[in-house]
């Protein structure tokens, strides 16, 4: 049947634009919009799906009650109403259709939809797209043309959602001299370095697209010119991009050299600033052999990639330098601006002007990502109060894939509103009453990789500013989860496929949520000593922390983590771990980590329950097997592991959830801050063992 266009907007959700790869999950979603529930029961119940119906009449008509369906945010009133301490029973029947363990392994799709999210099954199956997007159009386009060209995107009155386009970078002869022209005036600073090749730059920037960007794209792809970047930016991309091709040593001397010329500017700067005069006063030379001067958005661009480099290396000696300079950022950020005033209808802007102002406010708001990163990683308070930013969330897919003005101009012929302000959309989440019923557009993922930044950025200041678990006002943090959650799946693009051709922020998006559940309920930032970059001080500090016990709050962050590591799992162990295919960044990372201790903690309160004969309720014992089958089949994914029981206790089950997150981490090569996860989740697993086996569990 040939490709139409009819086809393909049959596929289209007709109120946010959405597509979906088969026709069934697109009328699955429109009931979110309408509230359809076609499949009704005789008992008077409805329900948006047939299985659905099939498990309530399995369930509800072999002589067990039926109660209704709230969703998890109307438990906070009910919780309200209750006593201080509710039982576990109060949250039951939020989700009673999402823990049906029938078919653990089936993409968990009823536990999705009533978090508000939504996946598509087959997308995980398509191992052909573990290719980088540009790569991909690059190979395809040389396939059907044997002409080495650099391929051009094709675009229409209506834009598909489909991967940000970047082209294949090559450095010419002409753009090397020119950096290395740049460099000269530094040449007595480094009287070791050399600049790499042609050759290894191209390398090493396409690697910097490939892996960087796609998780913090601040830089724009199509319009990105080499030779007219500050050189220390350059040097900087390319440390990363290094990193990402497995050349640490190259890596680390290219550090170095973007370090020395980035501290030598901001020396000149201050002394300029000092003696009252201009920049290029100071520095004639300079002034006329590096014409492209850094302005204060190259500083920041520049320090973060330098930031990006450091925070994740295996060296404590790295790590203190990203820390120390945090102070350093969050200055420059004050000074180029954090709030946006008097902003000009983009209507009337022309295409470089819109992207010059986007490319200003994406940096800062990935730094402010970076900054949260930190914060949660080495437990660092927070040096950069989210109430200090009010800028416009970043654009759309669509708009920022655009390559030129005509380009931009189509893309913007249909867009009715600019994306919401920072502070706006906080508030929208935060708000405790007479909240609107929708954010007004829709964010996009790049915007709500930071609205969920910025709620992991409250949940950090109230930790800190409280020492106590759960965290205080947890039912306004958990309405506020709720509303992203819902904004996030209006969003066209949004998806929980790690190999989305969006790119991979949706789904680390949602990573970031399970991360925001479980800091509510279990605060683990004290008890992880990661900044020794010691695996076995990493390890003892997990095994001492506080035992987890159970309660009611604990199941939202209970069914995300468990979703977490299914993912994986259902793509194989191996797989992933030998590949790092999995669209794996470091935001996984740190989630990943919180969430093995998360479950092996809540194993081992219900092991003790169990060992005490105190019951389990329901949705414990549904989510123990969901947890029991997925470690199954992890496990059977290994190449060298033995025969897979299938009755593993609490205890052993606890040990084996730890060791599957330790396994898809260990054998990082790109990022060793990953590998000493991996090997310190594989202490404390085997500390857990043995503690397990002097208390005789």
């Amino acid at each position: 049947m040939p490709h139409t266009a009819d086809a393909e907007r049959s596929r289209t959700c007709p109120y946010c634009r959405r597509e979906f790869r088969r026709l069934d999950h697109l009328q699955r979603h429109v009931r979110l919009h309408t509230h359809e529930k076609p499949s009704a029961c005789h008992c008077g119940e409805a329900f948006t799906r047939r299985d659905l119906l099939r498990r309530h009449q399995r369930i509800a008509h072999q002589d067990r009650p039926v109660a209704p369906t709230p969703t998890i945010p109307s438990l906070l009133a009910q919780q309200q109403q209750s006593d201080n301490h509710p039982s576990l029973s109060t949250i039951h029947n939020a989700v009673p259709e999402a823990l049906d363990l029938s078919y653990p392994l089936e993409d968990f799709t009823s536990f999705i939809d009533n978090m508000g999210l939504a996946l598509d099954p087959d997308s995980l199956l398509n191992l052909d797209s573990l290719l980088p997007e540009r790569e991909r159009v690059f190979n395809a386009s040389q396939a059907e043309n044997d002409s080495t060209k650099t391929p051009r995107p094709e675009y229409d009155e209506d834009p598909k959602p489909t991967a940000v386009y970047m082209p294949l970078l090559r450095i010419t002869e002409k753009q090397h001299t020119k950096i290395l022209q740049a460099l000269a005036p530094f040449q007595h600073l480094l009287p070791n370095f050399t600049l790499p090749s042609r050759e290894s730059l191209t390398r090493f920037l396409n690697a910097w697209f490939d892996g960087v960007y796609v998780h913090m794209p601040f830089m724009h792809g199509p319009s990105f010119h080499p030779d007219q970047q500050p050189v220390e930016l350059i040097l900087a991309m390319a440390a990363a991009g290094a990193q990402h091709r497995y050349e640490h040593r190259k890596g680390r001397l290219l550090f170095y050299a973007a370090k020395t010329i980035f501290q030598e500017r901001q020396r000149w700067k201050e002394a300029d600033a000092m003696n009252g005069h201009q920049f290029a006063s100071l520095t004639p030379v300079t002034a006329d052999l590096d014409a492209t001067r850094p302005s204060a958005t190259d500083d920041i661009r520049c320090l973060l990639n330098l930031m990006i480099f450091a925070t994740w290396q295996r060296d404590p000696g790295f790590v203190r330098d990203a820390c120390d300079w945090q102070s350093l950022l969050v200055r420059l950020l004050r000074e180029s601006g954090l709030v946006e005033t008097n902003i000009p209808n983009s209507a009337t802007l022309g295409w470089q002007p819109w992207l010059h102002r986007e490319l200003d406010r994406r940096v800062k708001l990935f730094a402010f990502s970076l900054l949260n990163l930190q914060s949660i990683a080495y437990n660092l308070p927070p040096i950069l109060p989210s109430s200090e930013m009010n800028l416009r969330l970043p654009c759309t897919c669509n708009e920022w894939r655009t390559i030129d003005e005509t380009h931009w101009k189509q893309v913007r012929h249909d867009l009715r509103h600019e994306q919401p302000f920072f502070q706006d959309a906080l508030g929208y989440f935060l708000q405790q009453s007479n909240a609107p019923s929708a954010l007004t557009p829709t964010p996009s993922p790049a915007a709500h990789l930071i609205l969920i930044h910025g709620l992991l950025h409250r949940i950090l200041l109230t930790r800190q500013a409280f020492i106590c678990s759960p965290v205080p006002q947890v039912e306004i943090f958990e309405a506020a989860l709720h509303r992203w959650t819902s904004t996030w799946q209006l969003a066209p693009e949004s998806s929980l496929d790690p190999l989305n051709p969006n790119g991979p922020i949706p789904f680390t998006s949602t990573a970031l949520l399970g991360l925001a559940y479980t800091r509510l309920h279990l605060d683990l930032g004290p008890c992880r000593a990661l900044a020794t970059r010691d695996a076995r001080k990493i390890a003892d500090a997990l095994v001492h922390s506080e035992p987890l016990v159970r309660c009611p709050g604990l199941l939202s962050g209970l069914l995300h983590a468990t979703h977490a590591l299914s993912i994986p799992v259902k793509l194989g162990v191996e797989f992933v771990s030998r590949s790092q295919g999995f669209v794996w960044s470091i935001q996984h990372a740190l989630c990943g980590m919180e969430f093995a201790v998360l479950v092996s903690k809540w194993l081992h309160a219900v092991g003790r329950s169990q060992q005490e004969a105190y019951p389990l309720e329901e949705h414990e014992t549904r989510l123990l097997n969901w947890i029991r089958r997925i470690v199954e089949e992890g496990r059977a994914s290994l190449d060298d592991d033995g025969p897979v029981s299938d009755h593993l206790d609490c205890y052993q089950l606890a040990y084996f959830v730890v060791t599957l997150w330790a396994r898809i981490m260990r054998g990082n090569a790109q990022w060793p801050f990953l590998d000493i996860i991996g090997q310190s989740l594989d202490l404390y697993a085997s500390a857990l063992t043995g503690a397990s086996l002097d208390r005789g569990e």
